[in-house]
């Protein structure tokens, strides 16, 4: 109960700040997905997770940086208790530790993940290189897993890399449609068309910030 609490007050005053507007808000699915987005600030994992309904949010895995997630107490908490977060270990990967492994096993058990293809935030706001572990992930699924695109506007402005306070702006995820990795597609052809649908979104969702 307190948990459940703590969870939406966090969200709510996430909104509150960050002023999210969510086109549209329909699009976002019920059944299990992957969910990748775009990434230029500490405030994206947020965002993402607290423009989720209440039921989806709870659902909701994101994946991130152990390094970061998981370098102090408060921390730790916050992300693997109130976001139930998996933490993702970015160095001296290994095939005993490959954080592919812990995402599976999550989408396995019916929740959705929430991950950054990028790999690092973005200083200038600009969408970087997508990496290849979502592709890796979508390969690792027995089953064809719905792949859900975000674009996330102006969240470089109110919390850039580097920066620990907030400044409140008003901000714009776009939600796109989900993607399927075809049979026998490249894993550059995959890349370019997730990467593609994010930049779409991200086109679409500046205009409703100018």
């Amino acid at each position: 109960m307190i948990l459940r609490i703590v969870r939406s007050t966090v969200a709510a005053v996430v909104r509150l700040l960050t002023g999210t507007y969510v086109l549209p808000s329909s699009a976002i699915p019920s059944s299990p997905c992957i969910v990748i987005a775009n990434h230029s600030s500490h405030l994206d994992t947020m965002v993402i997770w607290s423009m989720m309904p209440a039921k989806l949010r709870s659902n909701l895995r994101p994946a991130g940086g152990a390094d970061y997630w998981l370098a102090t107490r408060l921390r730790t908490w916050f992300f693997l208790s109130v976001l139930n977060g998996i933490p993702i270990e970015r160095r001296a990967v290994t095939k005993s530790n490959n954080p592919i492994d812990d995402l599976v096993k999550g989408l396995e058990r019916g929740n959705s993940i929430l991950i950054f293809p990028e790999g690092t935030r973005s200083i200038t706001g600009e969408l970087g290189v997508f990496r290849s572990g979502i592709y890796h992930l979508a390969q690792a699924l027995p089953q064809p897993t719905p792949i859900l695109p975000i674009g996330l506007v102006n969240l470089q402005r109110i919390m850039p890399k580097g920066e620990v306070v907030p400044v409140p702006l008003i901000c714009t995820a776009r939600i796109g449609s989900v993607i399927y990795v075809h049979p026998d597609e490249s894993k550059m052809s995959f890349l370019e068309r997730c990467r593609s649908a994010v930049y779409e979104l991200i086109t679409e969702g500046r205009k409703n910030v100018e």
